[in-house]
């Protein structure tokens, strides 16, 4: 731990190194001290920010010197915490600096291949991936000439749109969901495009998955017995139990999001211990952040042990119905894979 900490610090002192130098305050006599003293303790990332450091001083010898030697791909998990590093990570940060440094080096294909081939759904795994992916593939395709192109977009048969290369074009027709999409390009410049849609499932038989976490919903009465969801009185009071079980320690910036079907309401977001119900024998665990509002609860959590963990709240049911029961859902922010959802279904309120 001692040493993933230290390597962190260290981390963060080349990139400020970086960021000094890139706004044209080079602090040279720290640059030279690292390029002497830690140049085998620097991460390929690392050693990339302290070449591109002197690379924008204008001394490209050196920055070229200090470039990794060898490109090949360095595997490791993502962090959940710290500077959030991770291989795809590593590879954008490489590919920004080379970019400039050296943007004809053969490994800048290589870069490219990839962190195109690692995005899933037009993007990366976490914030800080996309952010540093972003700006290191932007530096290359700036320098690509622009062209020009004119273009038509087809729902099935018929034609619902036209553009060209000097505006951009963004539909919001609710037909998209309807059928195929094509869109028919002339002309010899490049066009970007994108498809973004979001809602809710109405199915209530969602298959829960879990993949280095897990995260269950139970909805209970007063008594700390299990809740009949096909009859809920109109104004009884619910005990939400929330159960995260982590499979490895460690884990920092959990969030869980926890939609409420319409016809209850948040009443209580945090049921301390059990001096307020007589029946809770462990207390409920602390959030590092909580968001209540009008729809879910959104919790977030640092996870240092391979335990389990429980969150209790309190719920009214306010409006009679039937209601679908969104899954609730944990994720890790910077580590994504690591990730559950479950307890989907239904409820229906009913008049006491």
């Amino acid at each position: 731990r001692g040493r993933e900490t230290a390597r962190n610090r260290l981390q963060a002192k080349i990139y400020a190194l970086y960021v000094l130098s890139l706004n044209g305050s080079p602090d040279l006599s720290t640059m030279a001290y690292w390029r002497r003293y830690a140049p085998e303790n620097l991460s390929n990332d690392s050693r990339a920010h302290l070449a591109g450091a002197y690379f924008y001083t204008g001394d490209r010898l050196t920055a070229r010197e200090i470039l990794p030697t060898s490109f090949a791909v360095n595997i490791f998990p993502r962090e959940s915490g710290g500077n959030f590093n991770s291989t795809l990570r590593s590879d954008a940060i490489i590919l920004s600096v080379l970019a400039d440094a050296d943007p004809h080096n053969p490994a800048v294909y290589q870069l490219v291949n990839r962190i195109n081939k690692a995005a899933q759904g037009g993007r990366w795994g976490t914030t800080q991936e996309n952010a540093f992916a972003l700006m290191a593939l932007g530096k290359l395709y700036k320098e690509k000439s622009d062209g020009t192109y004119r273009g038509e977009v087809y729902l099935g048969k018929e034609k619902i749109a036209e553009f060209d290369s000097t505006q951009d074009l963004i539909l919001s027709d609710p037909r998209l969901a309807e059928g195929k999409i094509t869109v028919k390009l002339n002309g010899d410049g490049e066009c970007y495009y994108y498809l973004k849609s979001s809602g809710l499932s109405t199915r209530t038989d969602l298959p829960e998955k879990s993949t280095g976490i897990q995260v269950t919903r139970e909805f209970l009465d007063r008594q700390g017995n299990p809740l009949a969801l096909n009859k809920i009185r109109q104004g009884d009071l619910i005990i939400a139990r929330i159960t995260v079980k982590p499979e490895q320690p460690g884990l920092e910036n959990i969030g869980i999001i926890d939609l409420l079907p319409a016809g209850l309401e948040i009443e209580n977001p945090r049921i301390e211990s059990r001096e307020s119900i007589s029946w809770l024998t462990q207390e409920s665990v602390r959030p590092d952040y909580m968001d209540v509002r009008d729809d879910r609860l959104i919790l977030f959590f640092s996870l240092p042990k391979v335990r389990t963990y429980q969150f209790y709240y309190a719920l009214r049911a306010v409006t009679c119905g039937e209601y679908i029961l969104p899954s609730i859902k944990a994720e890790c922010m910077y580590a994504p894979e690591i990730s559950s959802f479950s307890s989907s279904g239904a409820i229906r309120v009913v008049r006491d």
